[in-house]
């Protein structure tokens, strides 16, 4: 019995790895295409003057703070246990929502 459970139990942890490193590369590809968008945005700043260039300067800093929370987010992904699992992705899902919101509302048109 013992080892019919050992083996469910690595099944199970096999599972939650494969499940766990999926969502990790999800949300990387997301952020390499955000990054994208990111770029466009720093390109767009250096071509604007006046208070134009002054508004997504400030959409730009806010940006790269939330960026920065959702890559400290993703970091903490690998070290998810399946206890904190559903914690870890429920903030790292927000922070993705606010980066991207965000990044759209500086970019309506990109």
């Amino acid at each position: 019995a013992q080892v019919q459970a050992d083996q469910q139990i690595n099944a199970a942890t096999a599972d939650f790895l494969k499940m766990r490193e999926s969502y990790r590369h999800d949300v990387q590809t997301n952020l390499i295409d955000l990054d994208t968008r990111i770029q466009k945005l720093d390109d767009k700043e250096r071509t604007l003057k006046a208070q134009a260039k002054t508004d997504l300067d400030t959409s730009l800093s806010d940006i790269n703070t939330k960026r920065s929370v959702f890559v400290s987010d993703i970091g903490t992904l690998d070290q998810s246990m399946a206890t904190t699992w559903d914690a870890s992705k429920a903030k790292t899902d927000q922070a993705w929502i606010d980066l991207k919101a965000a990044v759209d509302k500086a970019s309506p048109t990109l």
